[in-house]
């Protein structure tokens, strides 16, 4: 068993020389941005972890089987919108599994990597997190798509950050247009880079050899 599952880490991203990166998208009211992120990154072949909520999960299980029918892959983002630093770890591990049931009803699968809304946590919540047999997964670079609303901009905060192993933060919501205008020309930022997208989960058991970057 890799070390950083028996440690309560959160992963920013992985030790690796393959050049891969992982596209993460934190879903947030996103019935109309998803089916375009969705072709755009069917388009480009690219792979994708989408974080949901228990209730995005519920209210959309059109879209969650789409999801993983086109190859993409759905982490926990705990079962409401939550900030984890004023939870108890008895809520927090709430949170959890009430996600992670609703998504085992949907699918038969269960998701193993959990990310905090908003990005909020601290040493509890990680050990909670680790108590459950989850991973923690964040990020180490950050889109900013939720404050900045020009495509170009929002390009401009992934290029020259990228390297192996890297999580990108983006997000799917209907109320940030950025992300959907920018998304072609992140995907062929990548691209010619010679870098190829994977899910969260392909990084940590397939790009991983030389361990994980902890936040």
């Amino acid at each position: 068993m890799p070390i950083w599952k028996e440690q309560p880490v959160a992963i920013a991203g992985t030790l690796t020389d393959d050049r891969v990166v992982a596209l993460t998208f934190d879903y947030d009211q996103g019935e109309g941005a998803a089916p375009q992120i969705l072709a755009i990154l069917k388009e480009g072949n690219a792979k994708a972890t989408f974080f949901m909520n228990g209730n995005s999960v519920r209210d959309n299980p059109e879209l969650v089987h789409r999801m993983m029918a086109e190859g993409h892959e759905i982490g926990n983002q705990g079962y409401s919108q939550q900030d984890y630093r004023r939870l108890t770890a008895a809520q927090i591990e709430g949170e959890i599994r009430s996600c992670n049931t609703v998504f085992e009803k949907m699918t038969g699968l269960k998701s193993s990597l959990v990310r905090f809304p908003l990005g909020h946590f601290n040493r509890d919540s990680l050990e909670a997190v680790n108590k459950l047999g989850f991973t923690a997964i964040i990020w180490n670079i950050d889109s900013k798509d939720t404050t900045i609303t020009s495509a170009d901009r929002i390009v401009e905060q992934i290029a020259g950050h990228i390297k192996p192993g890297s999580i990108i933060l983006l997000h799917c919501s209907d109320r940030i247009a950025g992300t959907v205008q920018a998304l072609p020309a992140i995907l062929k930022l990548i691209g010619d880079a010679g870098y190829q997208t994977v899910t969260v989960g392909q990084l940590l058991q397939q790009h991983s050899q030389k361990g994980v970057v902890r936040y």
